[in-house]
């Protein structure tokens, strides 16, 4: 495994590692809902998801795309890593583009329902660039998998005390030829939903 460090891009913190391969790693909003229950006083809020106004976590076949939390619960302060892997469980090698979240075609690279249910505020930080380049497509290898770790405390609200959930998305809309005539590889091309994870910030 090579593991490589992004430093601050802007207001990012973010860092990347690449399992396997030795190419550098250099995704579409939703908007959720859910239930809330009043809380008794000095207490953590709790969430009650409306589970139909989530995006269905979706793969294609050869792929999975999750989002994890390096913890369960947080404090005030800390910092709150997000994790995001793409991993190739075909028995074939796959072209794809190497940018994952927040390196992406949107500005809001993850969606965040804080513990009123309500979408947390976006307050800058991650680069938002438009369009690959050629140099971002490589070879996924056969149980190989690229990931990419963020501190969602850079760039969004999370100030509230209580249970949060996240989602995020991979996808790929161009080809090598779009940037390179002569460059006749084919990239996977599509969207792929996350799994909605979750994590708890105390005082």
């Amino acid at each position: 495994m090579a593991n490589q460090t992004i430093g601050p891009i802007l207001w990012v913190l973010a860092s990347t590692m690449l399992v396997g391969c030795t190419s550098i790693p250099k995704v579409t909003p939703f908007d959720g809902g859910m239930t809330t229950s009043t809380p008794a006083p000095n207490t953590v809020r709790t969430l009650t998801p409306t589970l139909s106004l989530f995006p269905t976590a979706t793969q294609a076949p050869g792929f999975t795309f999750t989002l994890n939390f390096d913890r369960s619960v947080y404090y005030s302060g800390d910092e709150i890593i997000a994790e995001v892997v793409l991993k190739n469980i075909s028995t074939e090698p796959v072209l794809v583009n190497s940018r994952l979240p927040p390196f992406g075609q949107w500005l809001y690279f993850y969606r965040i329902l804080n513990p009123n249910g309500e979408v947390a505020s976006y307050i800058g930080g991650f680069q938002n660039e438009i369009s690959p380049s050629e140099d971002d497509f490589f070879i996924l290898s056969p149980g190989q998998s690229i990931s990419m770790k963020n501190d969602l405390t850079w760039s969004y609200d999370i100030s509230l005390t209580g249970t949060y959930l996240v989602w995020t998305s991979y996808s790929n809309s161009f080809q090598p030829s779009q940037f390179d005539p002569s460059d006749k590889r084919v990239a996977w091309m599509g969207e792929l939903k996350s799994n909605v994870a979750t994590f708890t910030l105390e005082p």
